[in-house]
């Protein structure tokens, strides 16, 4: 019969029974702590979801600089390869998200 409080964990994790704890083991508790289970992919998507919403709106941030100048007609070179790379960057983020 295996008794969960005689289980020890080995440094490469394997469940071992002991009467007491032997020394460089882990107690089930402390290897969970150690060793977290990777995140599930919902995770992953979710975390890379916010990361995308976020640098949408520092793109439209970085935007305004530029499109003031196209408004106020006084766009130069750098405004509109600026615009360029931007919306180019938040086409790419866009479909990323949409696949998620």
């Amino acid at each position: 019969m295996d008794d969960r409080s005689n289980v020890f964990y080995s440094s490469e994790g394997n469940p071992e029974v002991w009467e007491t704890k032997p020394d460089g083991y882990f107690t089930e508790e402390e290897w969970k702590a150690a060793h977290p289970e990777p995140p599930i992919q919902e995770e992953l998507n979710a975390a890379r979801r916010a990361g995308i919403i976020s640098r949408l709106a520092v793109i439209d941030q970085e935007s305004i600089r530029p499109l003031r100048a196209l408004a106020k007609g006084t766009t130069m070179d750098y405004d509109r390869e600026k615009l360029v790379a931007l919306e180019s960057e938040a086409v790419k983020l866009r479909e990323e998200l949409e696949a998620l």
